[in-house]
């Protein structure tokens, strides 16, 4: 969490790998404020990419959630307004 302290000191941006993790990154972005970065290896629920966005977070979104018809994961085409 160094990083996301430094990242709002400094207001610069983050890349974070949130795969498998969402919840956790988003607690860290809520609790140090942090408001410009990328969302890397995005696997979340469509609620949780609303919550990124909220935070002016970009996604990274992997093959597997913007092929058209991928399994596990139905939201992606709602993701990617």
């Amino acid at each position: 969490m160094n990083s996301l302290r430094l990242a709002r000191q400094f207001d610069l941006p983050v890349i974070c790998h949130v795969r498998k993790s969402q919840d956790k990154v988003l607690k860290g972005l809520r609790v140090h404020d942090v408001h410009c970065g990328i969302a890397h290896a995005f696997n979340g629920s469509f609620q949780q990419a609303e919550a990124f966005i909220a935070h002016s977070m970009y996604l990274g979104l992997g093959e597997s959630h913007v092929r058209t018809g991928a399994a596990g994961y139905g939201g992606s085409r709602r993701t990617c307004r």
